[in-house]
């Protein structure tokens, strides 16, 4: 389709500042502004007043501030309101009164992103973090509201013996927040992406409407809201499988002589089912060197204990340096926690690579990555993958036996422009080699795309997409960062 769904009147308007005194208790028609009650009775639209909510609407600048930033600190689109649900039911009365008024919503979860994909100009950020309740936990299933952070979900499945079969590095997002994407890291090669252990969803979609959704039951609305980056609908609810959870974890970190051989030793690994986590890294030394490290997990729970003879049997990495650390299970899954994010700038790029292709895509990088402005620092993150294991349609892959996730973790002082300019021109650059080598995107990056970059990004899959914002958001209320329609 050549034209968006509908009408976008306020994902560009500049936003006037709310000098509103009193309750607000309406939204004025002829201002698109939020109303009191003498402002409510001025205007002659019968069905502007707001519903009545269980939690609360903020359009107090401090909030309003708050939500115009995320985890990157590139971009601030300041919302008109902050919509913090007491119950599912409070999002659908949103995202109704939104459509009734030609407003447009996002919901957000930690706003652990990286280029405005979780705010909205002059729209309504729905914050879903306000909703977190665990529902029930059965030895192979857990129901639990979106605005749970996966640390909080651990930590009471770890109680029961039990864990989510994969997990994000970052447990501090949320549910809703990995499943809108996809959800990856270490453990993926083993049991495939976050959202491909999810059973059933619970949905607002853009029409205002609350359904529940699984792979029986309206499929096309299950598979849009998984990886679909919030365009379809905002996921209130998950049921996701839980497997039994080991105590502790056994850890090797493993450094090569090149790049190639630990590719090569992580695919193979993959085959053999050694290990239960595996992640690499390349690291920059001084002189223009870099380090290739393999972090590569198994898991036990004691008196048992792994074979350290066994596991290690020819594998390539130059044994000297070797370095093996046991862990508990708990310990080893919070490992990463988000630095202060007001203090520094995140312009991250994720992609997903084909192997073999993926060394030499990392061969240009360590060559061509430079600090764009003293304090630039960065490392690149690797996940080794069978995308065979990747189930959902919308979770675009690469269509190869093995393939790598790629990603560069960027750390950059604020107040440079021109430096945060050179980092977006260069993970656009990325982008395009990526996909010239058949590799995919995975879509958290600081990375300006337009219409035709997603289409590029979902292929035979786009048709699949926009017929769901069709058919289940027709006025385009919902309009999340990437804003695709």
């Amino acid at each position: 389709m050549d034209q968006p769904f509908g009408p976008q009147p306020s994902r560009r308007r500049t936003l006037q500042t709310l000098g509103i005194g009193g309750a607000v208790v309406a939204f004025n028609t002829a201002t698109g502004l939020w109303a009191t009650s003498a402002e409510a009775a001025a205007d002659k639209a019968p069905d502007n007043k707001l519903p009545r909510f269980d939690g609360s609407l903020h359009i107090d600048a401090a909030t309003r501030k708050q939500y115009a930033r995320d985890y990157g600190g590139i971009v601030h689109e300041y919302p008109l309101a902050v919509l913090k649900p007491g119950s599912a039911a409070d999002v659908r009365r949103m995202l109704v009164f939104a459509r009734r008024h030609g407003i447009r919503i996002v919901g957000r979860g930690q706003g652990h992103t990286v280029f405005g994909q979780s705010q909205l100009l002059a729209g309504v950020v729905i914050d879903i973090s306000s909703l977190r309740t665990i529902h029930s936990i059965t030895a192979g299933e857990i129901d639990v509201d979106a605005g749970i952070r996966w640390n909080a979900l651990l930590k009471a499945t770890l109680k029961q013996g039990l864990m989510p079969p994969a997990l994000p590095d970052y447990i501090g997002q949320t549910v809703g927040g990995t499943l809108s994407v996809g959800g990856i890291g270490g453990m993926v090669h083993r049991h495939g992406a976050q959202i491909d252990q999810v059973r059933e969803l619970q949905v607002v979609t853009g029409d205002g409407r609350i359904v529940v959704c699984s792979g029986q039951q309206e499929p096309d609305l299950f598979n849009a809201a998984l990886a679909g980056q919030g365009q379809v609908a905002v996921i209130l609810r998950a049921k996701m499988a839980l497997v039994r959870a080991p105590l502790r974890i056994r850890l090797f970190n493993l450094i090569y002589a090149d790049l190639p051989t630990m590719t090569a030793e992580a695919t193979r690994l993959i085959d053999e089912g050694r290990f239960d986590f595996l992640e690499g890294f390349s690291l920059p030394q001084a002189g223009g060197l870099w380090i290739h490290l393999l972090q590569a997990g198994t898991y036990y729970t004691p008196p048992s204990a792994p074979d350290d003879d066994t596991l290690l049997a020819g594998l390539q990495d130059v044994r000297a340096v070797m370095q093996a650390e046991d862990l508990f299970f708990w310990d080893f899954a919070n490992r990463v926690q988000a630095d202060d994010a007001d203090v520094q700038l995140h312009p991250w790029i994720d992609l997903m690579l084909p192997y073999p292709a993926i060394d030499g895509f990392v061969a240009h990088v360590e060559r061509t990555l430079k600090p764009a402005a003293p304090g630039d620092v960065f490392s690149i993150l690797l996940i080794p993958m069978k995308p065979s294991l990747f189930t959902r349609p919308l979770f675009r892959a690469p269509a190869s036996g093995h393939a790598f996730g790629f990603g560069i973790l960027r750390y950059m002082p604020p107040g440079d422009e021109q430096a945060v300019s050179e980092a977006l021109a260069y993970n656009r650059q990325l982008f395009d080699r990526c996909l010239a080598l058949s590799g995919t995107h995975y879509p958290i990056s600081a990375v300006q795309l337009e219409r035709e970059d997603w289409e590029r990004h979902y292929g035979a899959e786009f048709s699949r997409l926009a017929a769901a914002k069709a058919g289940y958001d027709p006025d385009n209320v919902i309009g999340s960062g990437p804003d695709i329609f």
